[in-house]
């Protein structure tokens, strides 16, 4: 029998989140990027995060999931003087855009832990349907009609950010 998720399980998800992005606005650097990053397309960084998606598994890399958490906030950048500064900028974005899809998404006692059934398969799949939306947008070089590249690049960081907040707290659900 399935039972669904304890308000503790959801409860520590959401704290091990928290940790998790407080954890890439202090410790990510501009290292985490490629070396010619900054000069790239909109196509050449969605062919580089695909590349890196394509290979998540668990257990996983912390590097390459630094650098697709990171490509992926500042995925419409460029570069900056302020790297930090910049990226802090985008995080503040990602915590209210996961905030304010979470009164929608949560709302009614719903846990966000029933939204994986398969568990992390489910949040990479996640990750890499966004990754192609750039790889298509990318290609076509045109404006999408829905969802612009940088909410797109926050939705990315944010599953990225789920799923290791998931296999933190270890959930089955």
């Amino acid at each position: 029998m399935h039972l669904p998720p304890s308000r503790a399980n959801d409860e520590q998800f959401w704290l091990s989140f928290v940790a998790q992005v407080e954890k890439i606005d202090l410790l990510a650097t501009e290292i985490d990027l490629p070396s010619e990053w900054w000069n790239w397309r909109l196509l050449e960084r969605a062919e580089n995060l695909l590349a890196k998606v394509r290979h998540l598994a668990v257990p996983f890399d912390e590097h390459v999931m630094a650098t697709v958490i990171v490509s992926a906030l500042l995925i419409c950048n460029q570069k900056s003087s302020a790297f930090k500064a910049a990226l802090h900028e985008r995080i503040i974005a990602l915590r209210t855009l996961v905030s304010l899809k979470g009164r929608d998404y949560n709302a009614g006692d719903v846990s966000i832990l029933e939204y994986w059934p398969q568990g992390a398969a489910n949040i990479i799949h996640e990750i890499r349907k966004r990754t192609l939306r750039l790889l298509s947008i990318g290609r076509t070089g045109q404006v999408p009609e829905f969802d612009d590249i940088g909410e797109i690049g926050l939705d990315i960081a944010a599953y990225s950010l789920f799923l290791l907040a998931y296999m933190e707290t270890k959930v089955s659900t």
